[in-house]
């Protein structure tokens, strides 16, 4: 066999093999393009059912059915149909579309309004020599529903966020010192503790003219003097060389810090 006929012989194999791989590759493409399209439209619907959730008021439920049974099969028959109209008109590949899971409003743990729902439905596939293949897909959404925040127990205000809850907090020195202490400790008692900036704060003390404190803006870091002075000064100050911060306890232990020996951290 001469070399043209080797080419020839190679040529026969390996085009075939390259269609194959195109062929593989555009399908891949319009599944995933099809996969994105309905994934988006699902998306977009299940956002509808979601602020739904809020407004919707039904005036009529039969008496076989629970509020919450019955909402979901409306909401349910809603989704389906919005989507069969979609997909209808913005996809030709999907068939055979329906929603298999529906659950509307249901509490799970700690969260509740929850609506879960799943879509199932075929990709018509054209392949060569007319032959078509119907690959099966699913996508499930798990979102809340848009009924409003739910209140556990009374909302804690800044000046509350700014005290320590428990025991637990000691101070330190962060830039020197190996002991950590109780707040009423006569050791830091003198010293300015490092505070953040806020309208609160701004109330109870007023910024030191010398390192004109009063450009800072809120959410930044300030230092009190507790027991004497009435400002809050910039870390740069000459009235503040030492300063001390308030951590957790087991923090302060992990960093290195001991008890102090007088009020026995």
């Amino acid at each position: 066999m001469n070399k043209r006929g080797s080419l020839f012989v190679e040529a026969a194999i390996l085009f075939p093999m390259f269609l194959l791989a195109i062929l593989s590759i555009c399908v891949l493409i319009r599944i995933i393009g099809t996969e994105e399209n309905t994934a988006e439209s699902f998306v977009e619907e299940g956002q509808k059912i979601a602020k739904e959730a809020y407004v919707t008021q039904l005036d009529v439920i039969p008496e076989s059915y629970s509020v919450e049974l019955f909402e979901g099969i409306v909401h349910g028959t809603l989704l389906e149909l919005r989507m069969l109209e979609r997909l209808k008109n913005e996809d030709r590949l999907v068939r055979n579309p329906r929603i298999d899971r529906f659950e509307y409003l249901y509490t799970e743990g700690d969260q509740s309004g929850l609506i879960h729902c799943s879509i199932a439905y075929d990709i018509l596939l054209p392949m060569p020599l007319n032959f078509h293949r119907r690959p099966e897909f699913e996508q499930r959404l798990l979102f809340r529903g848009f009924i409003g925040a739910e209140n556990h127990g009374e909302g804690m205000g800044f000046d509350s966020m700014e005290e320590p809850d428990d025991a637990s907090i000691v101070y330190v020195f962060p830039r020197a010192g190996e002991r950590f202490h109780q707040l009423q400790c006569r050791i830091i008692e003198v010293y300015p503790r490092e505070k953040i900036l806020s309208p609160s704060l701004g109330k109870k003390y007023s910024p030191c003219k010398l390192c004109n404190a009063d450009l800072l803006p809120w959410g930044s870091r300030v230092y009190c003097f507790d027991t004497s002075g009435k400002a809050y000064h910039k870390g740069s100050c000459t009235t503040v060389e030492r300063y001390v911060v308030g951590i957790d306890r087991e923090e302060a232990i992990e960093n290195g810090y001991s008890p102090c020996a007088y009020c026995g951290g």
